[in-house]
């Protein structure tokens, strides 16, 4: 799963992307992993984890542009 992450942000610049879809890539939480690439997306003011069997929010990274998040269908 992680190498997907990495995959979607070696096609650019990560600080250039204001929206992320990781819709349907298996996250059931956030972790000290998967948060090290998605903080590295710090102007990303929309992010879509829809359908990514989702239990918990507990590790959200932080993202300080973030103004909407999109959990529809998760767990």
């Amino acid at each position: 799963m992680n190498l997907t992450l990495e995959r979607i942000l070696e096609h650019g610049n990560p600080e250039k992307i204001t929206e992320l879809c990781l819709d349907e890539i298996a996250i059931e939480s956030f972790n000290p992993e998967i948060n090290k690439i998605i903080e590295k997306c710090q102007n990303v003011v929309h992010l879509s984890v829809s359908n990514c069997g989702l239990i918990e929010l507990k590790y959200f990274p932080k993202i300080s542009q973030l103004k909407y998040i999109d959990l529809q269908n998760n767990m």
